[in-house]
């Protein structure tokens, strides 16, 4: 969940941050420049077309006298520089090598122009309120307008503005003074110092000034004073929303759909579909939470179908020695009986008890083991002194066959973390199988794996071996081999499912193959630190 969460969090916010503090790849910064640089370079490029024709009619050391009295015609500081490339980043120095314009984005804002054929850079510097920086600029711009009309012949100027308007991105004409329509004020303040200006709209500004003769005024309409982005802008911000919410919804979409089918599923397995699975996507947020419920699904699906085989054989087992004791008490019954055969009819009775005592014992034994293991039972010990122990109490009932044990030195006197008795019990059970099929020899080694990695209890004889295909079979609950009528004398074949069960216990396994004595060989391993 956590996970999650902060996926999530990282999703909405890193982009919220990224867009919301100021760096040189946040999209709205560069989106600010771009519009301001556009804005700029719109309105004064061809002031710059007139300061560089200025310059190149002027000697070249007079051009920082020229530059002075030119700024006193501008609202803002206007100087030239040399071309250095320590203030300026590759892109900037680059692009003004190349004759383009420059936007600094900084306190104050700079228009940058580099003088062809030269290595000296005219600055603008842009400050104040957009509406005063514009008036101020322009100022310089009109008079340098008017020194270029005045110039010339009233008949050429119409000519001259026509030129002069590809330079521009705003317009330019000139109308007698008796048709420019203004209110009462402006006329004074362009009577007063012959520049007046007035906003036409949210965005524009005109300015008008008077010519020369004073019959004239030179008017520049629609100059810009806003960055006209606030559309794209609105846009921007839409399409950045749309983002985030396209992305939350492809994390929350896949996420709430699982945890629906998750939640079909068990509900479905609850009602007793056990072959039920979650089936989720290997990037799903809840996989793991699926792959949980798969396990329990499995190991709950394997404990009930053990049960329902378990509870059928054990009632298979319990039928046969309940039918010999019914009817040898029938018998017993039978007055005509002679003693010989009420003694062979109680020892079936008691033959019978200790059959039913013996498959009780070996179910309450296979239902413990198949119980998760009880750390409380664990403790360590040496093993493979109690090994020799044991091999030593079962060769003197087993006097017919030879007993061989191995046991790896380093493993002598090691004390090992183990359930003991579990061991000990799976170790007869194993035993008791090979005394059952050996001719007459018995190996029994406790080893540890080539990798170091596990302990291996085996156990071989030399009988005729087990069919590779009955393997698997042998670990069942009451599998028995080639003794399908569940031979009584011969076991319940509850024996090798309970050291299956035990190897488990340990977080081990057996496995069954041939042996080197030409028989049997199990191998019962478990991790050398699989509990403390």
């Amino acid at each position: 969940m956590f996970k999650a969460f902060f996926k999530l969090w990282l999703l909405v916010f890193v982009p919220l941050f990224f867009l919301i503090f100021p760096n040189e790849y946040s999209p709205l910064q560069m989106f600010n420049e771009y519009a301001e640089k556009t804005r700029y370079i719109n309105n004064y490029s061809g002031t710059f077309h007139l300061i560089e024709e200025l310059l190149e009619n002027t000697e070249k050391d007079d051009w920082d006298k020229k530059i002075d009295d030119l700024s006193t015609e501008f609202g803002y500081p206007l100087t030239l520089k040399d071309l250095v490339q320590e203030t300026l980043s590759n892109n900037q120095f680059r692009e003004l090598q190349s004759g383009e314009f420059i936007f600094i984005n900084s306190e104050p804002e700079l228009i940058l122009k580099k003088i062809a054929n030269t290595n000296k850079v005219i600055s603008l510097a842009l400050y104040l309120t957009k509406e005063e920086e514009l008036l101020r600029a322009s100022k310089g711009t009109i008079y340098l307008i008017k020194q270029k009309l005045a110039a010339q012949n009233p008949e050429q100027w119409p000519k001259v503005i026509d030129e002069l308007t590809s330079y521009f991105h705003f317009n330019l004409s000139i109308e007698k003074y008796i048709d420019v329509e203004l209110p009462l004020d402006k006329y004074k303040q362009l009577q007063d110092t012959e520049f007046a200006w007035q906003v036409s709209d949210r965005s524009n500004l005109t300015v008008y000034t008077l010519m020369p003769d004073n019959k004239f005024v030179l008017i520049a309409k629609a100059i810009s004073i806003s960055s006209e982005g606030t559309v794209i802008l609105i846009m921007l911000l839409l399409m950045f929303i749309l983002v985030i919410s396209v992305g939350m919804f492809m994390w929350v979409y896949p996420l709430w759909r699982d945890l629906i089918r998750l939640g079909d599923t068990v509900a479905e397995f609850g009602e007793g579909k056990l072959k039920l699975r979650a089936d989720l996507s290997k990037t799903s947020v809840i996989t793991r939470l699926g792959n949980g419920f798969n396990s329990m699904a499995l190991r709950l699906e394997s404990l009930i179908k053990g049960q329902r085989e378990l509870t059928n054989a054990i009632a298979h087992d319990l039928r046969t020695p309940l039918y010999r004791l019914r009817f040898a008490f029938e018998m017993l019954d039978d007055e005509m009986l002679t003693a010989q055969d009420k003694h062979k009819y109680r020892q079936s009775v008691s033959t019978s008890i200790d059959t039913l005592d013996h498959l009780i014992n070996q179910t309450l034994l296979l239902s413990r083991y198949t119980r998760a293991a009880d750390t409380v039972h664990f403790s360590r010990c040496k093993f493979a002194n109690k090994l020799r122990q044991e091999i030593e109490f079962i060769s003197q009932e087993q006097s017919h066959l030879q007993f061989k044990v191995a046991v790896e030195p380093s493993l002598e006197d090691k004390s090992i973390h183990i359930d003991p008795i579990a061991l000990i019990r799976a170790l007869n059970n194993l035993i008791a199988n090979a005394c059952r099929y050996a001719s007459s020899t018995i190996s029994v080694s406790f080893l540890l794996s080539n990798d170091k990695q596990y302990y291996q209890l085996i156990v071989e004889d030399d009988g005729d071996g087990i069919d590779e295909k009955h393997w698997q079979l042998i670990f069942q609950p009451f599998a028995q081999l080639g003794n399908k009528q569940r031979d009584l004398a011969v076991g319940h074949g509850l024996g090798l499912a309970i050291v299956k069960q035990i190897s488990k216990w340990h977080n081990g396994d057996i496995k069954l193959s041939h042996g080197k004595l030409n028989g049997a060989k199990f191998e019962l391993y478990w991790p050398v630190h699989s509990r403390g």
